[in-house]
């Protein structure tokens, strides 16, 4: 057996396209925090937050 890494296939077998651009995203991710309850607020949920991420961007969304 070879100890060359295998080559990427997907789901139909045929070889990814290349991607010739590359898009670079600051590190992160989104949470979705849903049932919550008319009255939170963003300053209510930075809160909550703070002791596991303390720079974030928070925005909640109303009807």
């Amino acid at each position: 057996m070879s100890d060359a890494p295998a080559a990427p296939v997907t789901e139909n077998g045929a070889l990814p396209a290349t991607q010739d651009k590359v898009v670079e995203e600051t590190p992160g991710f989104k949470v979705f925090a849903g049932n919550l309850a008319y009255s939170t607020t963003d300053e209510g949920l930075k809160a909550f937050f703070a002791p596991v991420q303390s720079d974030m961007y928070v925005t909640t969304c109303t009807n």
